[in-house]
């Protein structure tokens, strides 16, 4: 029995227990070979592959960090730990002075195929959060060309995170039998995808701020059972398209395209999410999103209400933040609520317990602590009980 008389099922269970904490990982294959063989894996489990940019260059360029590249060795010389890769993620960010580089390791597409065929089994792919802008267009520029002509992962890749799809990387995408989870910023394609193009896998869940109907149906296809969990942007008809959709049970709503598009577009839009989301029975959380902009211009209709009929949590992030509405609304949320010519009952539902309120550096400042204590005290009257004040530049603020 190895590892001194400690089972190696047990073994497994305690380095599952630190398999995040790298500190603690390379203590253990330090303390014998037993446990060495076993807590190595782990430690390549999950790539994070850093680029850093210079920010005083005229030509936009960026290398690899100095640990990145030693890692990259490591596996180069060592297969059998790059075949333990199950999570690979390429990022960038702006070089500091206690940073290191190496040299001749610029994003090229030559650089990135290596990297990705070097790890056979990957099942999740993450590729954004550029903090330069321009590096970040040459990288997804070049990872666009390496997955349109990469053969590698088709029976593993499951999770996929990247900043824009293209029409070049789409087939790739297309190809993933297991894919699960889908989150892009923005899908783009030159032509209108045929409307007989069904996607092989069943997702689970789908985050896209700018999508197209014909790419959401094809890439839905075989996801009406399976989807419970979708992202997007409100321009996109969801009243029509989410019909088969028996299981989805959480929606986001971006409104960051708000202000560009026309102000009768806009209404008719949201007098149609307004008429959906009223009469709708699956959804259980709704979150309202609009990062830039006055969330007043567009989505207040709909924090008002009517919301779906048995939503359990509403979030609004980011939001503006003024306790006079919040206090209004609350006051007025178990009251009946038309839409069009019918009544539909109370414009928050019995079901709603928890009501989330996030802001951001860009907005209008926080809340003061009186304000915060009357809008809890209001949502508890009206049967909310669960009350979260959330600052995305310092962490949660207040959680009642």
């Amino acid at each position: 029995m190895p590892h001194n008389g400690i089972p190696p099922e047990v073994v497994d269970d305690i380095l599952a227990l630190v398999k995040d904490d790298t500190r603690t990982l390379l203590s253990c294959c330090r303390a014998s070979r037993g446990f060495d063989a076993r807590a190595r894996p782990l430690l390549y489990d999950t790539l994070t592959i850093t680029y850093l940019s210079s920010p005083s260059g005229r030509i936009p360029s960026a290398l690899l960090s100095r640990s990145s590249a030693v890692l990259v060795d490591t596996l180069l010389t060592r297969p059998s730990l790059a075949r333990e890769c199950r999570a690979l993620h390429i990022t960038s960010r702006i070089k500091t002075d206690a940073d290191l580089v190496r040299l001749r390791t610029e994003p090229t597409v030559e650089s990135i195929r290596e990297l990705c065929e070097l790890v056979p089994n990957v099942e999740e792919f993450v590729c954004c959060a550029f903090e330069d802008y321009l590096i970040a267009l040459i990288l997804e520029a070049n990872i666009s060309r390496v997955l349109g002509a990469l053969t590698c992962w088709s029976t593993t890749l499951s999770n996929v995170a990247l900043g824009n799809l293209t029409e070049e990387a789409l087939p790739f995408i297309l190809s993933k039998t297991r894919l699960d989870s889908l989150k892009v910023g923005k899908i783009t394609t030159k032509h209108p995808l045929p409307a007989s193009l069904a996607a092989p896998f069943s997702l689970s869940s789908l985050t896209c701020s700018t999508l197209s109907e014909d790419v959401f149906l094809a890439g839905t296809a075989s996801s009406h059972t399976s989807l419970t969990s979708l992202s997007t942007c409100f321009t996109l008809p969801v009243e029509r398209l989410l019909a088969p959709f028996a299981n989805l049970t959480r929606l986001t709503l971006d409104f960051n395209e708000y202000e560009n598009h026309g102000l009768d577009a806009c209404h008719e839009r949201i007098a149609a999410l307004r008429s959906y989301l009223a009469r709708d029975i699956r959804l259980r959380e709704l979150t309202l999103r609009q990062d830039d902009g006055d969330p007043r211009r567009g989505r207040q209709s709909l924090f008002d209400g009517p919301l779906p009929r048995k939503l359990q949590r509403f979030v609004c992030a980011p939001w503006y933040i003024d306790a006079r509405i919040i206090l209004q609304t609350v006051a007025m949320c178990r009251q009946p609520c038309k839409v069009g010519d019918s009544e539909e009952g109370p414009r928050w539902p019995e079901t709603l317990k928890e009501l989330r309120l996030t802001t951001s550096s860009r907005s209008y400042g926080p809340l003061r602590k009186e304000d915060k204590e009357q809008i809890q005290k209001a949502c508890l009257s009206q049967g909310i009980s669960q009350v979260h004040f959330v600052n995305l530049a310092g962490g949660t603020d207040v959680e009642a």
